[in-house]
């Protein structure tokens, strides 16, 4: 969702490409209906530059030969948009990505993003150019039980095969802190992996933090208060481990303690969450539907009341806090108002 323009809205369709809401030939109005297309491939992360929108980025499906598949977009004054892909310049050869791999803007710099795979990494130039490395790499003949990378090592009988061989084993989502002083890039990151780890930098990534008290189960999303670092929250999936119940987790001291706040929230995977810092509101994207969370409550309450019975597997606020966008699995993009 962009945070300039209303009903600026774009995202992926697994596989039908990434899709949006505006055109670079008419910029000024957006068509909630007719979406057009702006990448191919199977549509999974996208990303709007959140102080300048003609920037913003789509990655399609990654791939067991090291690919992450993310492009560039720009919006040109002419009406004509820019395209290019990414490169894969800094990441190790063969580098592991989820099939869902993250590309997440930088708060405090919009120029910054983040490329989560096996190992992570920040290019400070919107996509061109080289990234850098921000958390540990497999130095080749490494063994695979020595693997010191975020996720760390498979297990043999954990490693996928056939056409998604080479996938599991990775970052699948971060959460970099917005600063309360100027600094180029965030010093304070959160990452989640596949594998159920969840790791702190608080040194823009020389240096990271297992977190303890959080279960180990493949990490959906993390999401950190934009006015304290030490605040976040983390929501998990336990399909591939064979637990149904959810689990979505608070942190007030940066990670030192964990809460179990799950409390009433249906059995099943929590897709995604969205943090309203104004109302100190938490919002939980499920497989049942959308629910909201008032911190110090010991309830969630449902609030998608009248959309389809379907997973919902995104939200996202817009910029005044004043709706909320939910994706849903093949039954269309929702628009709540708050």
């Amino acid at each position: 969702a962009d945070m300039q323009k209303p009903y600026y809205i774009c995202g992926g369709l697994q596989d039908n490409g990434s899709v949006k809401t505006w055109t670079a030939a008419n910029r000024d109005n957006p068509d909630l209906i007719n979406w057009t297309s702006h990448g191919g491939g199977y549509g999974h992360w996208n990303a709007i530059d959140p102080t300048d929108d003609r920037y913003y980025y789509a990655c399609s499906q990654s791939s067991g030969g090291g690919t992450h598949s993310c492009r560039r977009f720009v919006d040109n004054a002419n009406g004509t948009t820019t395209s290019a892909a990414i490169p894969q310049t800094g990441f190790p050869s063969n580098q592991r990505y989820t099939t869902h791999a993250p590309l997440v803007i930088d708060p405090n710099n919009p120029e910054v993003i983040y490329i989560g795979g096996a190992t992570i990494g920040r290019n400070t130039n919107r996509g061109v150019g080289a990234f850098e490395m921000i958390s540990p790499v497999m130095p080749p003949g490494t063994p695979n039980e020595e693997d010191p990378r975020l996720p760390g090592p498979v297990p043999e009988d954990e490693q996928d095969t056939g056409l998604y061989a080479n996938l599991y084993g990775a970052v699948t989502h971060l959460a970099p802190a917005k600063s309360k002083t100027p600094v180029p890039y965030a010093q304070t990151i959160y990452a989640g992996t596949d594998t159920g780890k969840v790791w702190k930098t608080t040194d823009a990534g020389a240096t990271w933090t297992q977190m303890q008290g959080l279960p180990e189960r493949w990490v959906n999303y993390i999401i950190v208060d934009p006015e304290d670092e030490n605040h976040a929250y983390v929501a998990f999936s336990g399909f591939r481990q064979g637990d149904d119940a959810a689990h979505v987790y608070e942190t007030r001291d940066g990670g030192e303690n964990w809460a179990n706040i799950s409390h009433n929230l249906p059995n099943g995977p929590v897709e995604s969450i969205e943090y309203n810092h104004r109302t100190d509101v938490l919002f939980a994207a499920t497989d049942t539907g959308v629910y909201v969370y008032k911190d110090g409550d010991t309830a969630w309450y449902k609030i998608s009341v009248g959309m389809p019975q379907v997973p919902v597997l995104d939200i996202k606020l817009n910029a005044a806090g004043t709706a909320l966008y939910a994706a849903t699995f093949g039954r269309s993009v929702w628009r709540l108002p708050l």
